[in-house]
């Protein structure tokens, strides 16, 4: 998506600007009469200047109060996009760690059930000569024994790999998640230097004109 390229403009900001700019407008109609009535009251044309210019300084001002806030407002939502980004790579780990772990006891099993399977086939194989010419029947019983074995350690192994390939997708999401929060965390730096920015442009104008 859009959103998930650098350099495109993420949805949080999309949405933060919307809202700002409906903000911005509302303050522009509610500051509008009260400046045109200040400019109207003055009887001479030095007045008249004065008012003018006293107007756009304090249009001005507010241009620049109405972007701090915007970039603020970005940047809060940003970090809170950001956030819920690192909460579910947390979480994601978590379940990766807790596969990890239970892969690793089926491993354990698996080994302990296939030394059990060898010797269980040994066994066999041994009672099965020793008892050759007396009892034939057993003979077939032991093959019957030993294919159903075969059969346990095929499941297994089927098993197995069904839980490694399980990790794999989780380990897969992780890097994604990760790679989408690195571009939430630069995104976030960019709006961080932008208001920055702005306090430092903004700052000299408020001491001129306290």
């Amino acid at each position: 998506s859009a959103q998930d390229q650098p350099g495109a403009e993420p949805a949080v900001a999309v949405e933060a600007k919307a809202e700002g700019d409906r903000r911005d407008r509302e303050e522009a109609e509610k500051g509008g009469p009260s400046e045109s009535g200040s400019g109207s009251g003055s009887g001479s044309d030095d007045d008249s200047d004065g008012s003018g210019s006293d107007d756009s300084e304090e249009e001005r001002r507010r241009e620049e109060e109405r972007s701090r806030r915007r970039a603020e407002r970005l940047a809060a939502m940003a970090a809170r996009a950001i956030a819920e980004r690192e909460e579910a790579v947390a979480r994601l780990e978590g379940e990766k760690t807790s596969l990890e772990k239970l892969l690793a006891v089926r491993e354990k099993e698996q080994a302990q059930e296939a030394s059990e399977l060898q010797t269980s086939m040994i066994e066999t194989m041994e009672a099965t000569e020793i008892e050759k010419q007396r009892h034939h029947s057993t003979r077939m019983e032991a093959l019957v024994r030993l294919a159903e074995l075969e059969v346990t350690n095929a499941e297994l192994a089927k098993s197995l790999a069904r839980e490694q390939w399980n990790l794999e997708v989780q380990v897969d999401q992780v890097a994604h998640l990760r790679e989408e929060v690195d571009l939430k965390t630069f995104a976030q730096d960019k709006y961080k230097r932008k208001i920055a920015k702005i306090q430092k442009t903004s700052a000299p104008l408020v001491d001129e004109n306290p």
